[in-house]
């Protein structure tokens, strides 16, 4: 009786820890820069990049972009719940949205512009605070765990990061209205 109790007591131990192993996946091809998929919020999603343009002087007209692994660019605009595209969702309520489903050579075109940002050695540090700009737009972009920021008009130096912004914005099926005010 006591051989059956120590016998369960090892399968239920060592049961959980072997299933574990099996179910691990492959390595990554680490040299390979178009593997690495590391997603925005850190967790499992699908997500390539994020993008967020937003105006400095008020939380509404926010626009906010996701492009999947897959070539879905996803836009919303509404009212962002802060500065910060890292964490969790940056819009508190969208008033518009869109999705389009991107061709292959759309997709290639922004992963390649994306990657040379990444390599450009452009710093990810803060270009201008919100704050440094009253009345005008920032935008910052989450790729490969990195944030790069700029405002979107007052942007010398980073003009790889403002070709990726644009391009993402005219690829996008949402309406963008960047503006002025007077």
């Amino acid at each position: 009786m006591k051989k059956a109790i120590a016998l369960l007591a090892v399968m239920f131990i060592l049961l959980p820890a072997m299933a574990g192993c099996a179910a691990e996946a492959p390595a990554a091809d680490l040299d390979d820069p178009r593997t690495d998929t590391v997603p925005a919020r850190g967790d499992d999603s699908d997500e390539f990049l994020r993008l967020a343009v937003f105006p400095t002087g008020t939380y509404n007209e926010s626009y906010f972009f996701v492009l999947t692994n897959g070539g879905a660019l996803k836009g919303s605009m509404g009212t962002r719940s802060g500065d910060v595209i890292t964490q969790g969702d940056f819009l508190d309520n969208a008033d518009a949205s869109a999705e389009k489903q991107l061709s292959g050579n759309e997709l290639q075109t922004l992963r390649d512009m994306a990657y040379a940002l990444e390599k450009s050695g452009f710093d990810t540090g803060k270009q201008y605070g919100p704050d440094d700009w009253m009345d005008s737009w920032y935008a910052a972009l989450l790729f490969n765990g990195k944030v790069y920021e700029a405002d979107y008009w007052h942007n010398e130096g980073a003009e790889a990061l403002m070709a990726l912004i644009d391009r993402i914005i005219d690829l996008s099926s949402l309406e963008v209205d960047i503006h002025g005010w007077s």
